[in-house]
């Protein structure tokens, strides 16, 4: 399963000269719900992944590789 975020779904905003990393209200919405299972219960191998996924795709936007 391939997650591709879509364009301005995560970006690093300037605040006071501090840069500051934002997600949409969508995929942050997404990470919660996923956190939130995943501490009642165990996620499924496709959720999983997703989670993994999402995470690698937002270091990837801190790291300028994206």
């Amino acid at each position: 399963m391939t997650i591709s975020l879509p364009p301005g779904a995560v970006r690093i905003d300037l605040e006071e000269g501090i840069s500051v990393f934002r997600a949409s209200t969508t995929v942050q919405s997404r990470i919660e719900e996923l956190l939130a299972k995943q501490q009642s219960t165990q996620l499924s191998a496709e959720e999983e992944k997703e989670l993994e996924r999402l995470f690698e795709k937002y270091l990837a936007v801190i790291l300028g590789t994206c």
